[in-house]
């Protein structure tokens, strides 16, 4: 993400690296990609995690925040918290479980914040759009990314 907000020049992103959920403390990763997932158990790796109210106190209570989460599962969390919801200007999110896909839309809805899916057709003309854009740093992504032999 750092490199990302580099490469297009934008400088009024604030990055916490950390986990946002509905309690302060910590929480453990395991698993890869779309199979990782999150338990208090001690297993996988430790990552810190901030409540949502712990994130508002921190940012001075602002509105028309952005975030772009990936919480694989945990999404509900965050939503507890109304006064969040209503600082959003933006979120970008994945829904998983069926909990989350059920509830979340229907809350979003209730506090007025727009739904738009995005599909792989908005995906592909994005990607694609980057790779024009920073052809360069594609190349170099792919190189760093490549493990076969």
């Amino acid at each position: 993400m750092k490199e990302n907000l580099k490469l297009n020049k934008i400088n009024n992103v604030e990055i916490l690296e950390c986990a946002i959920t509905d309690k302060d403390c910590y929480s453990y990763l395991s698993g890869n990609d779309v199979g990782a997932s999150h338990t208090d158990l001690d297993t996988g790796n430790k990552i810190k995690t901030i409540s949502t109210n712990t994130l508002l106190n921190q940012l001075d209570h602002p509105k028309n925040v952005v975030v772009k989460i990936y919480i694989g599962g945990g999404e509900r969390y965050i939503f507890k918290n109304k006064e969040f919801i209503e600082s959003l200007r933006e979120i970008a999110m994945g829904l998983h479980g069926k909990e989350n896909i059920d509830e979340i839309p229907k809350i979003s809805r209730s506090n007025n914040i727009k739904i738009k899916k995005y599909n792989s057709k908005q995906e592909f003309k994005n990607t694609l759009k980057s790779i024009l854009l920073h052809p360069y740093d594609f190349i170099e992504n792919e190189k760093r990314q490549n493990t076969s032999p």
